[in-house]
């Protein structure tokens, strides 16, 4: 029995390991403000876009970083940060976003992947955008001509959303936190209650408890949980509350993927515990963590909770002033939406 259970840990540990170390990739994080990308290493060139608090980006090597400027993939392009205290090169879980890869023969830059667990300090990303890269219609010729003219490019907005003003409201008053991933906005609710109380409160502001689609999916969570120092349990929207082994979210999404801690069975009360909760890090035995698996629980206990929102789009074609103005801007348009 005993080398049977070794056996068992061991695979599980294998496959938790093959894990951890496919999941980063080398990362250029920001915990500033606000940080101006540049098209050229100059402060004084054109200015590609903005990254905003806890936005992290794929470091690129198509041009050499030096101590002054690092290249990242923003939109499709190689874009230039400016290095200052507040930026820092780390391993970001999941893959690179697919709205920054650059379409070029340049490789993106390789690190040393390590073997250890995740650290408290896994970045996160608060401003996204989910429209398809900008395409160039290719170049047309006549026999009458040496040269060839271009066709105008057709451009595409990138569309961008924000957390309803509520839910960042409450988050602020007390003590949780919001980040926007793809369309959708997730909160932290740091205060314990029930399975049931939680999905009030999501219900409350126009969300659910959250769902979970795919690994992919879990890592960006996964690296918002850590960003913000949770690592205790914190309820998620899954329950078979109606029926034993019958799994439903309640936000109606179809149950297609899960992420389940192996030994959740072995309880004497596995019956009764109808909720599920994300564990970001659980100790199993002989130092053994798990990272970010599900485990049922009974309803009654105290946990915080994740809840999911639709988030809503920022109007596109308008301007926008940076720094505090864009703040106060920014502010008042959450409020128009809210």
């Amino acid at each position: 029995m005993f080398r049977y259970l070794g056996i068992v840990i061991t695979a599980f540990v294998t496959c938790c390991h093959v894990t951890l170390v496919m999941c980063d990739f080398p990362c250029m994080c920001t915990y500033a403000m606000e940080t101006e990308v540049h098209a050229v290493k100059d402060a004084a060139s054109k200015i590609l876009g903005y990254l905003y608090e806890f936005d992290c980006k794929e470091l690129y090597a198509v041009a050499a970083n030096d101590s002054t400027w690092t290249a990242v993939a923003f939109k499709h392009q190689v874009g230039y940060i400016q290095k200052t205290k507040d930026h820092e090169i780390q391993q970001c879980p999941g893959s690179p976003d697919a709205t920054d890869t650059v379409p070029t023969s340049g490789n993106p830059i390789t690190l040393a992947l390590t073997t250890a667990p995740p650290s408290t300090q896994f970045p996160t990303t608060v401003k996204i955008s989910t429209a398809a890269p900008t395409t160039a219609s290719p170049s047309t010729a006549t026999h009458s001509s040496m040269h060839s003219t271009p066709a105008p490019e057709e451009t595409t907005e990138l569309q961008e959303y924000k957390c309803p003003f509520g839910v960042v409201e409450y988050a602020l008053l007390h003590g949780g936190h919001v980040t926007v991933q793809n369309d959708s906005c997730f909160e932290i609710v740091s205060q314990p209650m029930t399975w049931n109380d939680s999905e009030h409160h999501c219900n409350a502001n126009g969300g659910h408890l959250a769902y979970i689609t795919s690994q992919s999916e879990e890592n960006s969570i996964m690296t918002f949980l850590y960003k913000e120092g949770f690592k205790q349990s914190v309820w998620i929207g899954l329950t078979d509350q109606g029926k034993e082994e019958n799994w439903f979210w309640t936000s109606g999404y179809p149950y297609a993927w899960a992420n389940w801690f192996p030994f959740r069975y072995n309880s004497d009360t596995h019956n009764s515990e109808d909720c599920v909760a994300l564990v970001p890090d659980m100790h199993v035995i002989f130092g053994i963590h798990t990272y970010g698996q599900w485990n049922d629980l009974q309803c009654t206990v105290l946990n915080p909770s994740l809840c999911r929102y639709d988030a809503h789009p920022i109007q596109q074609g308008t301007t926008t002033p940076h720094g505090l103005l864009g703040f106060l801007s920014n502010l008042a348009h959450s409020i128009a939406l809210g």
